[in-house]
C-alpha cells in the first residue's frame, strides 16, 4: 500500500471517529440544554407564583388598610360614641354587633373585601364594653377569598369629639314636655345625609319626649331602633317614639338655663361664639336684625314673655257638646292663650273631642253647619272624600257627609275682632244661651239630633278688664316680643338657638326653607319648613296645644348634619393613631 493510501486511510477513520464524537457532544449538549430549559422555566414557575402569593399578601394588607382608613373616616363623621360602638346597634353587650361600625361586617373592595371590629382596650376599668379613655382597638382584616389569603391589621385610636360633641341624639325631636303632631308634618329618625338622601340602618328614634306624644291628622313618625328602620307612618310604631323617657343614664335631661347644657358646653360658650361673628354666627335680640341665610351659631335672645299669645289683645273659650241640652263635655277658658292657637281644628285636635263623640265609626251620615257665621269670619277648610271645601264662614256653609270620609275640619281666626261680640250667655248646654257664640254644628241626618256641637267665642267680661290695664297687650295688634313668627330660613344651616332666661320664647309658623344642623329652642309652634338634622325643645310647658308641626313640613334626622355644625362652630373631631400591628 502506497503510503499516499494509507493517509487517506487513516483520515477516513479519524473522520468516522470525530464525527461520531460530534454526534455525542451535541447529543450531551442537547440533554444539557433540555435540563437547564427545564431548571430555568421551573425556576420562573417558583418565582411566578412567588410574585403572585406577594402580590395577594399585599393586596390583602391594603384591603387591611383600608378598612383602618374607614374607620378613621367614621369617627370623623361624628361616630365618636365608643361605649355605644363596642355594644353595638341592639345596645346589648356580649351579641352578634358588638363593636360593628356602620358600614357591617364585610365590605366588597376590588378582588377582596375587608371586614372591622373595635374592641376596648385596656382602660382600667374592668368592662370590656364601656369605654373610659376615648381609645380603642380596632381590628380589620382584609381577604381576597379566591387566593385563601388574608392580612390582619390592628391599630389603637384614640377619639375625642370637639367641644360640644355631647348632645345626645336619641331622637329626631327631644322634647322636656308633650309633644302634638298633626296636619302632614314628617318627623323621621331614619340617618339622612345632609341633601336628606336615606342612609340604612343607623338612625334613631322619631320622637323622644318627657310626657306625652299626640299623633294626630295625617302626620307621619318613622325611625331606627336596634339597626331596623321603620319608615315614617300613621300610626307610627311605638318603637320610634318614646313617651316618659329616662335620662337617669345621663344624668338627666339638660338644664335649659343655659342651652349651652344640650351640648355639655361650659355657660355662655353658645352666645360667645356667636356674638364674635365667627363663620357667619350672629347675636341678636330681634330677629329682624338677622342676614340670612344662617350659619355658624346663631343665637335669639328674646325679652321675657310680657304679651299674650294666640290671637292678641285678648282671648277666646272653646266649648264641646254632644247635645243640645247637656252640660259640656270640654271646656277650656283663654283657649287661644293657653294654646297659643288662632284657629280651632276639630279633625285633628284630639282636646276637642270629635273622635270621641262621634268618630269614623258613626254609623249615620251628618249635616255639617255654621251657626252664627257673622260671629266667626274665619277661613274654614274643610276635606271630606279627597274634596277640599275653603271659604269664609260668614258666607255660611252647609254640607251632608258621612264622618269616616273626613280628613280636616278647620277653623282660622284672622283677629279677635272676628268673635268681639259673640258670647254663650250664662246657661252653658243651653243651645238657645249659646244662639250668641259661633257655633260649628253637626246634625244626624237620619234622626235630625245634633250630636257634635263646638262653641267658639270672645270671653267679653275679661276682655273689659284688659282695656282697663289688666296685661295682655291692651288690644293691640303687635306680637309679644317673645315670639319669632313667620320664619322663611331660605337655605340655612348651623346652629340655631332660640332662648331666653325664662325659657319662654317662642319659634312660631316656620314656613318656609330648610334648616340643616341642630335647633335648640324654647318652644317651637307649627314646623312647615324642611329641617335636616333634630331639634331640641326645652320647655316644659308648650304654648299651643303641643303642636309642634300642624302643615307638611318635615324633621329629618342626620348625624352628619349634626356632626358638620358642631364642627363648623367647635373645630372638628381629633382623630390620633396611637400604635399599628402588622
Amino acid at each position: 500500500m502506497s503510503r499516499l493510501k494509507m493517509i487517506k486511510k487513516r483520515f477516513r477513520r479519524f473522520a468516522d471517529d470525530q464525527a461520531g464524537n460530534i454526534i455525542m457532544y451535541a447529543m450531551a449538549s442537547t440533554f444539557v440544554l433540555i435540563l437547564l430549559s427545564g431548571a430555568i422555566a421551573q425556576s420562573l414557575i417558583f418565582a411566578s407564583r412567588g410574585a403572585y402569593r406577594t402580590l395577594h399578601r399585599m393586596q390583602a394588607l391594603y384591603l387591611a388598610e383600608a378598612g383602618i382608613m374607614r374607620t378613621w373616616k367614621e369617627f370623623q363623621d361624628g361616630a365618636t360614641d365608643l361605649t355605644a360602638l363596642l355594644v353595638g346597634a341592639d345596645g346589648i353587650p356580649d351579641t352578634a354587633d358588638d363593636g360593628i361600625l356602620s358600614f357591617g361586617t364585610n365590605v366588597s373592595l376590588g378582588d377582596g373585601n375587608y371586614s372591622v371590629v373595635l374592641a376596648d382596650n385596656d382602660d382600667g376599668d374592668g368592662n370590656s364594653y364601656v369605654d373610659a379613655d376615648d381609645i380603642v382597638l380596632v381590628t380589620s382584616t382584609g381577604s381576597i377569598p379566591a387566593q385563601g389569603v388574608t392580612k390582619t391589621l390592628q391599630a389603637y385610636m384614640e377619639v375625642v369629639a370637639p367641644a360640644g360633641g355631647g348632645v345626645s341624639m336619641r331622637a329626631t325631636i327631644v322634647a322636656a314636655g308633650p309633644v302634638d303632631t298633626l296636619g302632614t308634618l314628617t318627623v323621621d329618625g331614619r340617618d339622612h345625609d345632609m341633601v336628606g338622601n336615606l342612609i340604612p340602618g343607623s338612625g334613631t328614634l322619631g320622637i323622644s319626649t318627657l310626657i306625652t306624644c299626640v299623633q294626630s291628622g295625617n302626620s307621619q313618625v318613622g325611625g331606627t331602633v336596634g339597626g331596623t328602620d321603620y319608615a315614617p307612618s300613621k300610626p307610627a310604631d311605638p318603637a320610634v317614639i318614646e313617651e316618659a323617657a329616662d335620662w337617669s343614664a345621663e344624668g338627666g335631661f339638660p338644664d335649659p338655663e343655659p342651652p349651652d347644657n344640650v351640648l355639655g358646653l361650659a355657660p355662655g360658650t353658645l352666645m360667645a361664639i356667636a356674638q364674635s361673628g365667627e363663620n357667619g354666627s350672629q347675636y341678636v335680640n330681634d330677629p329682624a336684625n338677622l342676614t340670612f341665610p344662617l350659619s355658624g351659631v346663631t343665637y335669639v335672645e328674646l325679652p321675657a314673655y310680657e304679651g299674650d299669645f294666640g290671637l292678641i289683645g285678648g282671648h277666646f273659650d272653646v266649648d264641646v257638646f254632644d247635645s243640645p241640652t247637656t252640660s259640656e263635655l270640654y271646656h277650656e277658658h283663654e283657649f287661644d292663650d293657653k294654646f297659643n292657637v288662632t284657629y280651632i281644628d276639630i279633625m285633628n285636635d284630639p282636646k276637642l273631642l270629635f273622635n270621641d263623640v262621634i268618630g269614623p265609626t258613626y254609623p249615620n251620615n251628618l249635616r255639617l253647619e255654621f251657626y252664627n257665621a257673622h260671629n266667626g269670619s274665619g277661613a274654614y277648610t274643610f276635606t271630606v272624600g279627597g274634596s277640599t271645601y275653603t271659604g269664609v264662614t260668614q258666607s255660611g256653609f252647609e254640607i251632608t257627609f258621612h264622618p269616616s270620609l273626613m280628613t280636616a275640619l278647620r277653623v282660622d281666626f284672622a283677629s279677635l275682632e272676628d268673635l268681639r261680640d259673640s258670647d254663650p250667655g250664662t246657661v252653658q248646654g243651653d243651645i238657645v244661651d249659646r244662639d250668641d257664640a259661633f257655633s260649628v254644628r253637626m246634625y244626624d241626618v237620619t234622626t235630625g239630633e245634633l250630636v257634635y256641637e263646638l262653641a267658639t267665642y270672645h270671653h267679653v267680661k275679661d276682655d273689659k278688664k284688659k282695656k282697663k290695664g289688666g296685661g295682655g297687650g291692651g288690644g293691640g295688634s303687635t306680637p309679644s316680643p317673645s315670639i319669632w313668627q313667620s320664619i322663611e330660613f331660605g337655605d340655612s344651616e348651623g346652629i340655631l338657638i332660640v332662648h331666653n332666661s325664662t325659657t319662654n320664647t317662642v319659634m312660631k309658623n316656620l314656613n318656609g326653607g330648610t334648616f340643616t344642623g341642630l335647633i335648640i329652642a324654647d318652644d317651637i309652634v307649627h314646623i312647615h319648613n324642611n329641617i335636616i338634622g333634630m331639634v331640641y325643645v326645652l320647655t316644659p310647658t308648650p304654648s299651643s296645644g303641643n303642636c309642634i308641626g300642624n302643615g307638611n313640613g318635615s324633621v329629618l334626622y342626620s348625624n352628619q348634619a349634626i356632626s358638620n355644625a358642631t364642627q363648623s362652630a367647635f373645630g372638628a373631631t381629633t382623630i390620633s393613631m396611637k400604635s399599628w400591628f402588622y
